[in-house]
């Protein structure tokens, strides 16, 4: 799909940050990605769409390219505090005081060290296949020695512009058609060789174990029990380490959160943002589960409109048996039955909060006559909207 327009953010010291922001949901998400990023040529790398459009369904998501990667202005490698200077820049750019963040690979080092430092400006924290130190030493027996480090260094290197580490990031899918020329393209749009050498060597560098036991905001750690890049004893010291903190640790391989992300996960995630318990369905696929809530989410967009299953087929991909049968399960309702109490709600909403006629909410909410309005809320209310508004109208 194409990507969401690019915005940027400008740091106090004139740095050019660029971003992305889409979604919908009561709740801002900032994604802190890992080692390379070019947040519109990420769109283009297999399954990453359907991950994010899974959490934009609910969440407004952020997604941007930190200082000397991607879209943002190019410079020397950079320290945490610059990173950190980064996000606060693209929080102030769109007047967000407090947001979640998701942060991955390296990026989880960043958003726990933010955690730490910032906890007014964080509601809650997800770290995925993260650490808080990379290498070996003495009092940190888990991390990478340093032959192993070299050796991970030379393979992500080696012939700049190919697809490098994609065995190491989503073996799972290395394979699959288009893959390896996405990836190789997606490095190469987001550093230049010796960039991408120099944040390799800022990575290694990483310690924020000194900011663990400061965090308190809620924070859930996830980790693939098989990750062929990071290990999951680092996600087991974060949770000794950090209070309170959740791991949830799936079967994989993958290191890359989007790749081969199961229900288990993504109902994970969900659940630890909205405070819901959220219905895992087996027999749905990673792809069918994010649809559903996209669906979901599309119907609720367009609510005005009379949106009929053949265009929601049309739309998602999705034959008629597999939409219904999916949605019912997921969601304990029909589409039909959702959309009506969606409408009703938003109806609610205005007539207690708007002085809106009542034509014209009949027709936002999905009625061309208001009469079938009034009787349709009527069954649902016992009264009519008139009344409603009445008794329910705030000056």
């Amino acid at each position: 799909m194409q990507a969401p327009d690019t915005q940027y953010a400008v740091t106090d010291n004139g740095i050019n940050i660029a971003y992305q922001q889409f979604g919908k949901g009561p709740q801002n998400l900032i994604v802190i990605a890992g080692w390379v990023s070019n947040i519109e040529e990420i769109w283009n790398l297999h399954q990453f769409p359907s991950w994010i459009l899974y959490l934009a369904s609910f969440t407004k998501v952020i997604i941007y390219d930190r200082r000397g990667l991607g879209l943002s202005d190019k410079t020397a490698p950079n320290h945490m505090e610059d990173r950190i200077e980064d996000i606060k820049a693209i929080m102030q750019s769109l007047n967000i005081n407090k947001a979640s963040f998701l942060g991955y690979c390296e990026g989880a080092a960043t958003a726990l060290y933010f955690a730490a430092n910032y906890p007014d400006k964080v509601e809650k924290m997800i770290v995925s296949g993260g650490f808080a130190k990379l290498t070996q030493t003495d009092d940190y027996p888990i991390g990478q020695s340093q032959v192993e480090s070299a050796r991970i260094v030379e393979q992500l290197l080696a012939d700049w512009g190919q697809p490098n580490g994609l065995d190491l990031m989503a073996p799972s899918i290395m394979h699959y058609a288009g893959m390896p020329y996405a990836w190789a393209k997606f490095l190469r749009a987001s550093a230049s060789p010796s960039t991408a050498k120099s944040d390799l060597e800022m990575t290694q560098k990483i310690d924020v174990r000194h900011c663990l036991g400061q965090i308190t905001v809620p924070v859930l750690i996830l980790h693939r029990k098989d990750d062929r890049l990071i290990s999951a004893a680092h996600s087991h010291y974060l949770q000794q380490h950090i209070k309170g903190a959740q791991l949830l640790m799936p079967q994989g391989v993958d290191h890359l959160p989007w790749v081969k992300t199961n229900a288990v996960e993504l109902s994970g995630i969900l659940t630890f943002l909205l405070d819901q318990q959220i219905v895992t369905v087996p027999d749905l696929s990673f792809e069918d589960f994010s649809k559903m809530y996209r669906i979901k989410a599309y119907l609720e967009k367009n609510q005005a409109q009379n949106v009929t299953i053949n265009q929601i087929c049309k739309e998602f991909g999705l034959n008629e048996f597999k939409l219904k049968t999916g949605f019912k399960k997921l969601f304990k309702t029909t589409i039909r039955q959702y959309l009506k109490s969606y409408r009703l709600k938003t109806a609610i909403h205005l007539l207690t909060n708007t002085d809106m006629p009542l034509d014209e909410i009949s027709q936002k909410v999905g009625y061309v006559y208001a009469n079938n309005f009034s009787a349709t809320f009527k069954s649902k209310f016992g009264c009519s909207p008139r009344q409603y508004r009445r008794t329910h109208y705030r000056q």
